[in-house]
């Protein structure tokens, strides 16, 4: 295909010039014909044009035909030109396609990468947080208080409006360790632990 195209772009390369020597041909003629006609005597131009042996307007004509030809062979040139120009900026847009689309990968392959590596950091992280700040597990510390008479009876269910806030059940309904941790700020002896 490529070499069918070298082909036809020489071979309208060859009759581009072929159109243009003859436009010039003419052109000269035409210009050799004015010149003697001008050199003539007054009455031998008026015998010349009488049967129109300087036939001026079939000059005309020829050099008017052979400039559209050539005109003809420009556009072919320039949209020649265009095309090739357009299939190398198509190939260059696809050669990029191809790397965004591999970048696009990569990116994503790093991204899903980091976010393991930092849940798994995170929930580390958390883990060693809660280990440092008690080693009591409060489902064990609720248990001890309600059996041990902290409370009694009539106050056990005192924290069931806990269950019923979003927050709350936006923390117990999450499926992933995104949010390991539900904080409980208050004053002291305001309730916490017999929430817990």
């Amino acid at each position: 295909m490529e070499q069918r195209r070298k082909n036809d772009a020489v071979t309208f390369e060859k009759d581009f010039r072929a159109q243009v020597v003859k436009l010039y041909v003419g052109i000269l003629v035409y210009q050799g014909t004015i010149i003697a006609h001008s050199k003539r005597h007054r009455i031998v131009q008026y015998a010349r044009a009488v049967p129109k042996v300087d036939d001026w307007s079939t000059l005309l004509q020829d050099i008017m035909d052979a400039d559209a030809e050539c005109r003809k062979f420009t556009r072919i040139f320039d949209s020649e030109e265009h095309r090739v120009r357009h299939w190398e900026l198509k190939d260059i847009l696809d050669q990029q396609d191809q790397q965004m689309e591999m970048l696009s990968r990569q990116i994503g392959d790093i991204h899903v990468q980091s976010e393991a590596l930092f849940s798994h950091a995170d929930w580390r992280e958390n883990t060693e947080i809660l280990d440092w700040v008690s080693t009591t597990l409060p489902g064990d510390d609720h248990t001890r208080i309600l059996e041990h008479g902290k409370l009694n009876s009539d106050y056990a269910n005192s924290g069931e409006w806990l269950f019923s806030r979003p927050e709350f059940q936006s923390w117990s309904s999450a499926d992933d360790d995104s949010q390991p941790v539900l904080w409980l700020p208050g004053p002291v002896g305001t309730g916490k632990s017999s929430l817990m």
